[in-house]
């Protein structure tokens, strides 16, 4: 991850947004029979999250996912 603070602070922002509207992503994932995965614990990985490096080596989050 960018070690600048303008980085971090979007992080921040993006990680507020991503709280704020994942009930309603939860709501509609219910609704159409998908899967939600976000950033978290889960038995079915390491770790917390998922992270995973482009071509550029730039290293990119999960954020929330539906099948």
């Amino acid at each position: 991850m960018a070690l600048s603070y303008s980085h971090k602070f979007g992080q921040i922002i993006g990680d507020m947004i991503e709280s704020s509207i994942e009930p309603i992503f939860l709501n509609f994932a219910h609704e159409n029979d998908l899967y939600l995965d976000k950033k978290g614990k889960r038995p079915a990985r390491s770790g917390k999250k998922v992270t995973w490096t482009d071509k550029f080596g730039n290293k990119h989050d999960l954020g929330i996912v539906t099948k």
